[in-house]
């Protein structure tokens, strides 16, 4: 095959990826539009949540010390930790997902016989398999385009009753930047207690009951915190995700620069090549 025909096929695929990339970009860019701004409006409100649920179990947990009842009286009651991976389907997310089970591995390697494990992402499971073979881990599907309230129900039915529940996910910081993030959903009461004994305990009054509180959050809050979070993992890998592509599509133009060039080169190199024949002849004839 002719080297222009060569080039002319390559020109030809690589403007072809490109316009592949590019779309790929814009639906990155608009979903991680559409995400952003449900995150970033609620995320001030979900921490404070948050920080509030740890003062609730800790609440609780003194009540349970102090009336002299079973601890699984309450909410949470297996008395285990979870640790949850949030991770994606395919590929194209740049190094969050990653740098994500990077952390939870860490976490998982130092502790694995004290601790349950939830996989969400196709991703995450074989990054797993692949470091930890044989052992036990529960695994969901969950789709890369959005947050769908079924599969997040699925989820939700089994991490409802463990008492420590960890989940390790992308965040956004900007567009250009997500970084891998551990968020402690419950189980925090230790630390709470420390901070209090250091700087003096706080009193709070609960109505109509403990009981009562700490059930709402059981059935109500702690959904909404953790439904924050998948929010927070979306974001951040489509962010990410569009920075990789934006990367990739610059890449093309420069090889497609470059090998546009080498066409055009190599026509007038043939173009020259002629001319030159041409005039040989002609000199032959005189």
């Amino acid at each position: 095959m002719r080297k222009s025909e060569v080039l002319g096929k390559e020109i030809s695929s690589l403007a072809g990826m490109l316009n592949v990339i590019d779309t790929y970009e814009e639906i990155s860019a608009l979903r991680m539009r559409r995400v952003k701004r449900r995150v970033l409006s609620t995320r001030t409100f979900q921490k404070g949540l948050n920080d509030t649920f740890k003062r609730v179990t800790y609440a609780y947990e003194r009540y349970i010390e102090s009336v002299r009842k079973e601890k699984d009286a309450g909410f949470n009651k297996n008395g285990r930790t979870v640790y949850i991976l949030l991770s994606s389907n395919t590929g194209l997310y740049g190094n969050i997902v990653r740098e994500t089970y990077g952390l939870f591995d860490v976490d998982y390697s130092s502790n694995p016989r004290n601790t349950d494990i939830v996989i969400v992402g196709r991703v995450g499971r074989d990054m797993f398999e692949n470091d930890h073979k044989g052992d036990k881990y529960s695994y969901f599907e969950f789709s890369d385009t959005g947050v769908v309230d079924i599969e997040l129900k699925e989820i939700l039915k089994i991490i409802l009753e463990y008492t420590n529940i960890i989940v390790y996910h992308g965040m956004f910081k900007s567009v250009l930047s997500q970084v891998p993030q551990k968020t402690y959903v419950t189980g925090q009461a230790k630390e709470l207690k420390e901070s209090y004994e250091e700087h003096g305990e706080i009193h709070y009054l609960f109505e109509p009951s403990i009981e009562e509180v700490t059930l709402h959050f059981e059935n109500e809050i702690l959904a909404l915190i953790f439904e924050q979070i998948t929010y927070e993992m979306a974001l951040s890998k489509f962010s990410s995700r569009m920075v990789n592509l934006y990367s990739s599509s610059e890449n093309i133009r420069d090889r497609l620069v470059i090998t546009r060039h080498k066409y055009r080169k190599h026509i007038h190199k043939v173009a020259n090549s002629k001319q030159i024949n041409l005039l040989s002849s002609m000199s032959l004839w005189k």
